[in-house]
């Protein structure tokens, strides 16, 4: 079963970023993808520096700071 969410960019934000994209001949879907699937060693990750880089970029901007459990 897919899931899904919604981004909340502003116009601004998701033209550039759709702009980006498109320039590089890949959908935004594609890239939000790829970086998940790194960040969770998921079934799409583009490998082993691409998994440390997107760890790395989570850890710095403090989203894994606060640990629930």
């Amino acid at each position: 079963m897919k899931k899904g969410f919604v981004l909340k960019l502003s116009d601004e934000d998701y033209r550039k970023f759709s702009e980006k994209c498109f320039y590089d001949g890949i959908s935004p879907e594609e890239v939000l993808e790829g970086f998940i699937c790194d960040l969770i060693a998921g079934s799409k990750t583009r490998g082993s520096d691409e998994r440390v880089l997107a760890e790395q970029y989570y850890d710095r901007c403090g989203y894994g700071l606060f640990n629930w459990e």
